[in-house]
């Protein structure tokens, strides 16, 4: 009986601990997927100074999460994440808006694969 309590015990830590991560990292992509978008905003309406801003509010945040997220997701594509984060804020500026456009493209779509392979769905257990 003590074994069958002790197990128990043990799933529901773990349990919670999944629970977290992937609240965590949904969170992260809520965070970041916010600022990048008014950064995109702010360089559609030619405001770059604030565009810049924003993005790199969200490389900050980014970087401070990222050893967290480390402990639940593949460090490569963490490594991937932020460089193409960290390559969006000096392309916002006149002269670059296609690559900026782009890449920020680029930028959305990692943090949205990233956060639909941590949410708990049956095609993501197998």
């Amino acid at each position: 009986m003590k074994r069958l309590v002790l197990s128990l015990v043990l799933l529901g830590v773990v349990l919670l601990v999944c629970y977290y991560g992937v609240s965590f990292v949904t969170s992260t992509y809520k965070e970041i997927t916010n600022q990048l978008d008014l950064g995109t905003e702010y360089a559609k309406n030619e405001n770059f100074k604030a565009a810049q801003e924003h993005i790199k509010k969200a490389e900050k945040l980014y970087t401070s999460r990222e050893q967290f997220m480390a402990a639940f997701v593949n460090h490569g594509i963490l490594d991937e994440i932020g460089q193409t984060i960290s390559g969006v804020a000096p392309l916002a500026n006149k002269d670059s808006l296609p690559e900026f456009f782009s890449l920020m493209s680029e930028a959305k779509t990692a943090l949205a694969h990233l956060r639909n392979d941590h949410i708990f769905l049956i095609g993501n257990l197998f």
